[in-house]
């Protein structure tokens, strides 16, 4: 059994985040680009807070996820967890409309990365914005 004290390369397809085969995940899909990762979600009811917005929570899971997919993706392959995570909320994010979530590296020590990450509305205005230290994983 995988120790549950470390992250390991998992062969699932049921990250609330990115997992197509979680039927209650966000089924987030990101490509890179250049620096970063994007992805494309449009919220539906199930992911509403306060009527017609999407909830605070779901916005604070779209920008560690973006951040999660960096890490990965950018910094080759590295296996990270967030140990601290700062969010910055601009404007509502609504319901049904496209929004967009990217992520990037601004900053790499042998431990740890240092990330960022923005959603926007489909405009182009700033909904959203977060900071976070990954933690690597040592595989110990």
């Amino acid at each position: 059994m995988p120790s549950r004290d470390k992250i390991e390369r998992q062969k699932t397809d049921r990250c609330f985040g990115c997992g197509q085969q979680n039927p209650d995940g966000l089924r987030l899909r990101f490509r890179i680009d250049g620096e970063r990762v994007r992805a494309e979600f449009t919220p539906s009811p199930a992911h509403e807070g306060y009527p017609g917005y999407l909830h605070g929570g779901i916005t604070c899971a779209l920008l560690d996820e973006a951040m999660g997919w960096a890490a990965y993706h950018l910094a080759s392959g590295a296996l990270a967890a967030t140990g601290r995570l700062q969010i910055k909320f601009r404007r509502p994010l609504l319901i049904d409309e496209p929004l967009t979530v990217e992520a990037s590296i601004t900053r790499r020590s042998t431990r740890y990365l240092w990330t960022e990450a923005t959603v926007k509305r489909k405009d182009g205005r700033l909904a959203a914005e977060a900071t976070a230290i990954m933690s690597i994983s040592d595989g110990e």
